[in-house]
């Protein structure tokens, strides 16, 4: 039983701490049982087919100028950031970067309109946003009072043709948001990822030891099978 918690957790801290992770977790209580099965079991579910026509987007954007030229773009783009913040390793690639001033951030995201729809409140309280800055000042300590922000919304819909073969298109205006974030909500953000951090591990126990439990229920039934036989 203990090893196979000092596995998990050993794979789990080898593995730096992204967003995609952070959100995965705490997106609702029964979320956690996903993330585990992606992100410790890597089990990972096939991409959606909205997941996939943004990814095509964001590489188009990356390398093609000429393509959708009203959105801006600075001269990085998918630029990674990786540091260390008391002992946790934490990662992060925002989609377009000025590498020069390091304080101007664009992130793009496509997506249906409804209930997941972006708007002027629901970007000034991303987290991701948060987590970019957070990022960017542990590495090149540039206050996030001091960065230039813009998130860029490009609505989609998706509808099914009679062979039930999803396609998924563009649905209106491009609308942009700028948002600003400050040392405070960063300070706050960063004790908020040491707690989710913190969460991640005392799950991984509980799951491991469920784990170690069921094996050996498993292996006893199978040892009782074979002894009647």
């Amino acid at each position: 039983m203990e090893n196979k918690i000092e596995e998990n957790l050993s794979k789990f801290h080898r593995r730096p701490l992204s967003w995609s992770s952070i959100s995965s977790f705490t997106f609702s209580p029964e979320s956690k049982e996903k993330w585990y099965s992606n992100y410790i079991l890597d089990r990972r579910e096939p991409p959606s087919p909205e997941l996939i026509f943004g990814s095509k987007i964001g590489k188009l954007l990356e390398t093609d100028p000429t393509y959708l030229p009203e959105i801006p773009r600075h001269n990085k783009m998918e630029n990674q950031w990786d540091c260390v913040y008391k002992g946790i390793k934490i990662t992060g690639r925002c989609d377009s970067f000025c590498i020069t001033t390091k304080s101007k951030l664009l992130e793009y995201k496509t997506g249906k309109r409804g209930t997941y729809e972006w708007s002027q409140k629901k970007v000034n309280e991303f987290g991701q946003i948060s987590f970019y800055c957070a990022l960017n000042f542990i590495t090149y300590k540039v206050k996030p009072e001091d960065m230039e922000i813009q998130l860029i919304w490009m609505p989609t819909k998706k509808e099914t043709s009679g062979s039930f073969l999803d396609t998924i298109s563009f649905d209106g205006d491009i609308q942009f948001f700028k948002t600003k974030r400050t040392m405070t909500q960063i300070i706050k953000f960063l004790n908020y990822v040491e707690d989710v951090y913190k969460d991640m591990e005392s799950f991984i126990e509980e799951k491991s030891i469920d784990e170690a439990r069921l094996a050996s229920l498993n292996q006893r039934a199978e040892e009782d099978f074979v002894r009647g036989a």
